[in-house]
């Protein structure tokens, strides 16, 4: 009997870690504190308080937050043509995504945009030496 062996070359390897950073950005986006509020009362005492993305906007926002994860998982569960196709569509998506979200949540996709981009240079198939 023989088993299906799937090996991870480093065009997947590198879409996996994109996927990985950009699960970790909508994470980190989302629970780390990025507003401020101060307020003051009658006495003069101000109160400052600080919100996530996700307790300001609703949980909601978790829709956008889950885009980039999925876009960045869609290249591996495809394989051959569609494969390499995809890659470029996803790395393209996500320079936009992380350029469109420059002044507020963008940024922290830039590293899964940069990985994803990376990838696409990289063969489908490994070198392989004849002797």
């Amino acid at each position: 009997m023989r088993v299906a062996h799937r090996s991870v070359n480093a065009k997947r390897a590198l879409q996996i870690v994109g996927a990985v950073l950009a699960a970790a950005a909508s994470i980190v986006s989302g629970i780390l504190p990025s507003f401020e509020s101060v307020t003051t009362d009658s006495s003069g005492h101000e109160t400052i308080t600080t919100q996530s993305l996700l307790q300001v906007q609703g949980p909601a926002f978790l829709v956008v937050l889950l885009i980039p994860v999925v876009v960045t998982l869609i290249p591996l569960f495809l394989r051959g043509r569609a494969w390499i196709v995809a890659s470029v569509i996803v790395a393209a998506l996500l320079v936009a995504f992380a350029i469109a979200g420059a002044l507020s949540i963008g940024g922290f996709y830039l590293p899964a945009a940069v990985i994803e981009t990376v990838a696409t240079f990289f063969p489908v198939r490994g070198n392989r030496r004849t002797s």
